[in-house]
C-alpha cells in the first residue's frame, strides 16, 4: 500500500468490493466526508481509522498507515496545497470569475515546464472522480475539481514533456472532461465549450490514444445536449475514431453512441441504425472489465449499449424498438444510477406521446421528476424532458406544467 493515509484506504476498499457510500454507511461516517479523506483534502482521525479498519477488515493497516508520516515530497507539498484550496472553496465556493482563472491557468501550464513528480496520486484522483461522477451533484464537482486543477496545473507547469508529465496531462484531461460536464449539466453550456478546448488539449498532449479518444467520447455526445452544431459533431466524431482505427475501447464505444444520436437528431434514420450496428458489433469486442464496470466513466456495460439505442429510435419515432431497448435497459440498471434512469423514462414518456398518450406521456416524465432527488436533476436531464414537450400536439396547455419544472435554480 502507498503510505498516505487516504491511498490506503481507497485501496483496501477497491479489494473489498466497496463503494464509498456503502463504506460510511457501514462504518458510520459520512460519505462526502470519507472521500475527501481518500484524495488527501481532510486528515483523518483516530476513530475513523479504527472504523474502517473493523469495517473492512483491515488487520490494523489502516491505522498503522495513519500513524507514518507521509513523504516530505514535492507530491507532499502539492496534497497539502489542495487541502489549503479545499478550505478556501468551502469558505468562498467557486464563482464563475475563477473557474475562467482555473481554466486560463491550465492552458497556460500545458505550454511546457519543468520539474519532477510523480503521478500515481493524480491517476487515482482521476479515477475517483469518474467512479463518483453519476451520484455526486455538478456544484459540488465544480468546486472540489476546480480545487485540484488550480494545483494541477502548477505542477504541469513545472514538469515539462517528459513521459510523467505526458501522464499527469492525461490525467488533466480528464478531470478537464469532468469539470466540462458538470458546468454543462449547471446550464453554462458557454463555459463548458471553453473546458471540451482545454481537455483536448490537454489529452492531446499526454499522447495517450486511449485518454485522447475518451476526452472526445464524451464531448461528442455531451455536444448533442450543449446544443452543438450537429454537423460539428460528425465531424468530431470521425476524427475521434481515426486516432485508433478498429481500437475496442471506451471511447470508440462512447463516440459511436454520440455519433449514431447525432445522425437520429439530423433525421438521418438510415446513417443512425448503421452506427447502432457497430456500435453493437463493438461491443461485443470490448474487454470483460469495461463492460462490468457499471458505475465509472469509464466502462460501457450493456444498458449504455440499450440507452443508445432507446435515444435513437425514440428520435426517429420508432417506438416499438425503443421500447425494447428501454425494457432491456431497466432491467440492467444498477440502483445507483438513478439520474440515468431518468434520462431512460423521458425517453419512454415521449415514446407515449408518439403513440397517442399525451396525457400518460406527460404524467410519466413528471413522475420521473418527482422521484428523482432534487440534488440530481441538472441540465441533461432536463434537455431530455424537453423531448418530450417538443412531441406533444400543438396546442396543449398541461405542456406549460412541464416546461416549467425544467429550469435549473439561478442558485445552482
Amino acid at each position: 500500500m502507498d503510505g498516505t493515509f487516504g491511498a490506503a484506504l481507497r485501496e483496501l476498499r477497491r479489494r473489498r468490493g466497496l463503494t464509498l457510500r456503502r463504506l460510511g454507511e457501514r462504518a458510520g461516517y459520512d460519505f462526502s466526508y470519507l472521500s475527501q479523506v481518500e484524495r488527501g483534502l481532510r486528515p483523518a482521525s483516530p476513530a475513523l481509522a479504527e472504523a474502517c479498519d473493523r469495517t473492512l477488515n483491515g488487520g490494523g493497516a489502516l491505522t498503522a498507515a495513519l500513524a507514518r508520516p507521509g513523504p516530505d515530497t514535492e507530491m507532499g507539498e502539492a496534497m497539502r496545497r489542495r487541502t489549503l484550496l479545499s478550505g478556501l472553496a468551502a469558505l468562498t465556493g467557486t464563482p464563475a470569475a475563477s473557474l475562467e482563472a482555473t481554466r486560463t491557468m491550465l492552458s497556460v501550464a500545458l505550454d511546457g515546464g519543468a520539474g519532477a513528480l510523480a503521478v500515481a496520486d493524480w491517476q487515482a484522483v482521476a479515477l475517483d472522480y469518474a467512479h463518483t461522477f453519476y451520484t455526486t451533484a455538478p456544484a459540488t464537482l465544480v468546486d472540489e475539481v476546480g480545487s485540484d486543477l488550480l494545483v494541477l496545473g502548477q505542477l504541469v507547469a513545472g514538469h515539462g514533456d517528459s513521459p510523467a508529465g505526458r501522464d499527469l496531462c492525461g490525467v488533466a484531461g480528464q478531470l478537464a472532461v469532468i469539470m466540462a460536464m458538470s458546468v454543462a449539466s449547471l446550464g453554462r453550456a458557454r463555459a463548458a465549450r471553453r473546458w471540451w478546448t482545454t481537455a483536448r488539449a490537454a489529452a492531446d498532449r499526454s499522447t495517450d490514444p486511449l485518454v485522447r479518444m475518451w476526452v472526445r467520447d464524451w464531448e461528442t455526445v455531451n455536444g448533442l445536449y450543449e446544443g452543438r452544431p450537429i454537423a460539428d459533431l460528425l465531424t468530431l466524431a470521425d476524427e475521434t475514431l481515426a486516432i485508433a482505427p478498429g481500437r475496442a475501447c471506451t471511447g470508440a464505444a462512447g463516440v459511436l453512441s454520440g455519433q449514431a444520436q447525432a445522425f437520429a437528431l439530423a433525421g438521418r434514420a438510415a446513417d443512425a441504425i448503421a452506427a447502432l450496428r457497430r456500435l453493437a458489433e463493438l461491443t461485443e469486442r470490448l474487454p470483460a472489465a469495461v463492460l462490468a464496470d457499471e458505475v465509472s466513466m469509464h466502462g460501457w456495460p450493456e444498458f449504455r449499449l440499450r440507452h443508445t439505442e432507446s435515444w435513437v429510435y425514440t428520435y426517429l419515432g420508432e417506438t416499438a424498438a425503443a421500447y425494447r431497448a428501454q425494457d432491456r435497459a431497466f432491467a440492467l440498471y444498477p440502483p445507483e444510477l438513478a439520474r440515468e434512469q431518468a434520462q431512460m423514462r423521458m425517453h419512454r414518456a415521449a415514446c407515449l406521446v408518439l403513440d397517442g398518450d399525451p396525457a400518460g406521456g406527460l404524467a410519466y416524465a413528471h413522475r420521473a421528476l418527482d422521484e428523482l432527488p432534487a440534488e440530481l436533476h441538472n441540465d441533461m436531464l432536463y434537455a431530455t424532458a424537453r423531448r418530450v414537450i417538443a412531441v406533444l400536439p400543438a396546442g396543449r396547455r398541461d405542456a406549460l406544467d412541464l416546461r416549467g419544472r425544467l429550469t435549473l435554480p439561478a442558485a445552482a
